[in-house]
């Protein structure tokens, strides 16, 4: 089966305590999809820092782009 033939859902939502702070959801997902490669990466923001939000986004995308770059090597 080809990468391009799976289906993926993802979501993610803030707690009760961070939206009575009005704090961002800090979980962040990514799907990175190409044809012979689906890379999925998911990051627990730190809620103990203000942009961990930020950093989540930044972490999942980055080992999305290198598990599809370097899948042959890993694998």
């Amino acid at each position: 089966m080809r990468a391009l033939e799976y289906k993926c859902s993802f979501a993610s939502a803030a707690g009760v305590s961070h939206q009575t702070q009005n704090i961002p959801c800090q979980d962040r997902t990514c799907v990175l999809r190409g044809e012979a490669v689906l890379a999925c990466a998911l990051a627990d923001g730190a809620g103990s820092r203000a942009s961990s939000h930020i950093g989540a986004e930044c972490v999942t995308q980055c080992v999305c782009e290198f598990l599809s770059k370097q899948f042959d090597a890993l694998w």
